[in-house]
């Protein structure tokens, strides 16, 4: 019985619940109403609708967040495939690290044709006389680190020969006349044994060419800051070794050059301008060479 009555109470009590509710949002309503009324937003509205109108176009009006836009950031432009190496104008060094194309050959004059008959054998430096200041026909019997200790266990090849030893080309050709200019790589060698075997090369180089006039071009200096790197390029030892060239001449059939006024300053150094590593002239100094040769062969060396 009496759970019966507690289930009619609270029966009553929820429409109670829910019209005092109702009432409470219809004020509610109104007061929104009013407050709105020059907007005439919620206009011809049921005041009891018009909180729950409010409280979903506050859902809907409430400012958003605002995109946070990443800062414009410009990527540099892609870059330029570095430039290649600008190449060496002048000749160096004629090794394997040297590309330069061959420059025109000089002509020095008439007394050039002298020297078709001629043979040149030498290092590197000859190299560079061999592919900048050739003369008439000659042959160049040339090589990198070529020295007297291993003249005749090189081979080389030339523009009228191909790949060969020295012997062999000595066997194959007649000469008037070989230059021959070594001894700077020989430099750093016992100066005796240097002399020694010079003395063999040049004998051996008689027997098979005996007609030939041969002639010994003295070693020129090397620049200042070489020297200072290496103690046996200083030119006091160097000009042990330009007298020890000068004993193997008799000055008939074996006869000495000397150019070294050509390239060196006062105190035997290479000048500077005249070379990029300190050793190997410039291509158009090696042509100074040749064009001193041309005269001395115009003065019937």
């Amino acid at each position: 019985m009496q759970r019966t009555k507690k289930r009619k109470k609270a029966a009553l009590v929820l429409p109670v619940l829910l019209a005092g509710s109702g009432v409470v949002m219809a004020c509610v309503g109104f007061v929104l109403k009013a407050k709105w009324k020059d907007t005439g937003r919620y206009e011809g509205r049921m005041a009891l609708a018009v909180p729950f109108l409010v409280m979903q176009d506050q859902e809907s009006l409430a400012p958003t967040q605002p995109l946070k836009r990443e800062p414009s950031v410009r990527k540099p432009p892609p870059a330029e495939p570095s430039a290649p190496p600008s190449a060496q104008t002048e000749h160096t060094e004629p090794s394997e690290e040297a590309t330069e194309p061959t420059a025109p050959l000089p002509v020095y004059g008439e007394e050039e044709s002298w020297f078709d008959d001629a043979l040149f054998i030498g290092d590197s430096r000859m190299v560079g006389l061999s592919m900048y200041a050739r003369l008439g026909e000659a042959d160049y019997f040339a090589g990198v680190g070529l020295s007297v200790f291993q003249l005749f266990s090189q081979t080389a090849s030339d523009t009228y020969f191909g790949e060969t030893d020295l012997e062999s080309l000595l066997c194959s050709r007649e000469y008037g006349k070989i230059y021959i200019m070594l001894g700077l790589n020989e430099a750093g060698y016992d100066l005796d044994s240097l002399k020694e075997r010079y003395r063999q090369d040049v004998e051996r180089i008689q027997e098979l060419q005996p007609d030939a006039v041969i002639y010994l071009l003295q070693v020129y200096g090397v620049s200042r800051e070489k020297a200072k790197a290496t103690d046996y390029l200083r030119p006091e030892r160097l000009g042990k070794i330009n007298a020890d060239i000068q004993s193997l001449c008799d000055g008939e059939q074996v006869r000495c050059l000397d150019p070294r006024a050509l390239y060196e300053d006062d105190e035997g150094y290479l000048r500077g301008d005249y070379s990029a590593d300190g050793v190997h002239p410039y291509g158009k100094y090696d042509a100074l060479l040749a064009e001193w040769l041309c005269k001395q062969a115009a003065n019937h060396i």
